[in-house]
Order: structure tokens, then sequence, then C-alpha cells
């Protein structure tokens, strides 16, 4: 019971870091780089960036690989995904286009892009001088572009973190 409340406490954590986040890009026109820049801190907040969200990843993912082989942790585990895919959907969400598939293509998405920050983030943690902030910042950005590209496309090549969005003719 003492691992669980842990493990709570640490998702909690995290995700009042998350929700601060989403106000800013909630209020940011998406396709602006003021809704990027939003967008990009909020990922942020995944990432063992500080030792705060370094020991909180760390707890994570001991909690994660042990709820696997203890059943009892499952509830709370289930309740971190879910709530960390929550907000991950309303990124995805302002993101990337209905293309007519519904919720399949946005929860396809969202998974991806998922899966990319829980690699960043144990890569960060594993290897940690080759995963460095500026490696970070680009696989961000550059995971960024690729969602985002599917709805605007940049006006400036690269992924430098000063591109500026604009909508396509007729979106």
């Amino acid at each position: 019971e003492l691992l669980s409340h842990s493990f709570a406490a640490v998702v909690d954590r995290i995700m009042v870091r998350l929700t601060a986040a989403l106000p800013a890009m909630a209020a940011s026109v998406p396709g602006t780089g003021p809704h990027r820049e939003a967008v990009l801190t909020l990922l942020s907040e995944f990432l063992p960036l500080d030792e705060e969200r370094a020991v909180d990843a760390c707890v994570w993912m001991a909690f994660k690989n042990a709820a696997r082989i203890r059943p009892f942790l499952a509830a709370e585990a289930d309740r971190s995904h879910r709530e960390v895919a929550a907000v991950v959907g309303q990124v995805i969400t302002a993101l990337v286009p209905d293309d007519g598939d519904g919720q399949q293509s946005l929860a396809v998405e969202a998974e991806r892009l998922l899966s990319t920050l829980y690699g960043v983030r144990i890569q960060a943690l594993l290897q940690p001088a080759w995963m460095t902030a500026q490696l970070r910042h680009t696989l961000r950005t550059r995971t960024l572009t690729s969602l985002a590209a599917q709805r605007y496309r940049p006006w400036a090549a690269g992924c430098d973190g000063r591109t500026v969005w604009a909508t396509p003719q007729g979106a």
C-alpha cells in the first residue's frame, strides 16, 4: 500500500505540471509560434530535464515495471496511463486533423507521441551523456513538426525551434 501511495504522489506531481501547462496551449491559436512553444513546454514536462523531473521519471519507470508483476499495483498504473494519455490526447487533438477515421486515427497519433516521449525519457535517464538537453529539444521539436505537418506546413525549413507555422491553402 505504501508503494502504491508513493507512486500516486509522483503521478499527482506530474499531472500538476502537465495541467499547469495546458492553459497556455489552449489559449494560443493552433499553428502559431506561441502555440508551438506552449506545446513544446507541455511536452517538456514529461522529460527528466531537472532533478525533480528525473526523480519522478525514475520512480515512474520503477513503479510501472513493478506493476507488471504485482497485480495490486495495476489500478494505480492504469490511472497513471489514463491521466497522462488524456493530456496527450488534448495535444494531439490540437495538432492533428481528424482524417475521417475519427478517434481511431487520433488514438494512434496519441500512442505514437506517448511512445516517443517514453523513449526519450528512458534514453535520457539511461544515457544522459548521449541524450543531451539539445538532443532532447531537437527530438521534441521534430516530433511536433511531424505531427503538425499533418495540419500545417512550416514557412522555414528545419527544426530549429524558430519555425513559424502557416495554415495551408484551403484548410
